[in-house]
């Protein structure tokens, strides 16, 4: 979908009313999925979010989709514009899916304008924003989400920076996983955090991890899992 024609048409069925949500699903997948953007196909959702009557969902895909367009674009002027739409997403009651379109631009550009909500009162906009972190590559993600991991932050920050922490491959992550479990007293957390290092592959710093959980884990069933996976 790399031509002209192809990205107008997309854009066309995206705007088309009652579309069937597989058939929209479909289109958002194509469109996220293009390598080369054509600047007509931008315009049309910078267009889209600047009418105010577009549908709730079409803007909300607009600002995912230009997030998305960025992170395809060499040019980092697409993510500069998405920074700088911060009070327009505010006054349109949009800060979630504009978090979002941070997070998809996958650029370290973006880190400081997310970290202005991980420590903020709103706990929606937190737990968006640590899920927008997770795709930054910036040298302070991982000391980032390790500080939202600590027990100081509440249940649910914790468990979306421990699954989170759990994906990352420095190997700063597993040693601070190590620790967090240690000291994490919801069992419900450890089990999600051990969960999502199941999809790691094994190697000497998860083999440690998990001997330590399944040794010195407070809870038998939690203990009992780690030495299943062990024996994996």
């Amino acid at each position: 979908a790399g031509d002209a024609r192809s990205q107008a048409l997309l854009c066309d069925l995206i705007s088309t009313p009652g579309l069937p949500s597989d058939r929209y699903g479909s289109v958002i997948l194509a469109l996220s999925q293009l390598e080369t953007v054509r600047l007509e196909t931008i315009d049309f959702f910078w267009e889209t979010l600047s009418d105010h009557d577009s549908p709730n969902d079409l803007r909300h895909s607009s600002w995912l989709l230009l997030g998305s367009f960025a992170s395809a674009d060499a040019d980092s002027q697409l993510v500069d514009d998405l920074i700088n739409m911060e009070a327009a997403a505010l006054s349109a009651n949009e800060l979630i899916p504009w978090l979002g379109s941070l997070g998809n631009t996958h650029s370290s550009a973006v880190f400081e304008t997310l970290r202005a909500y991980l420590f903020g009162e709103d706990v929606n906009a937190r737990l968006h924003a640590v899920r927008a972190l997770s795709y930054v590559n910036h040298p302070e993600t991982t000391p980032t989400l390790i500080e939202l991991s600590s027990t100081k932050h509440s249940p649910l920050i914790r468990r979306e920076a421990l699954v989170l922490l759990s994906t990352r491959e420095e190997t700063e992550a597993l040693r601070a996983l190590g620790e967090l479990l240690r000291d994490e007293p919801e069992y419900a957390l450890r089990r999600s955090t051990l969960e999502a290092l199941a999809m790691r592959p094994m190697d000497k710093d998860l083999l440690i991890l998990l001997s330590t959980v399944a040794t010195s884990d407070p809870d038998t069933a939690l203990r009992a899992y780690a030495l299943t996976w062990l024996g994996s």
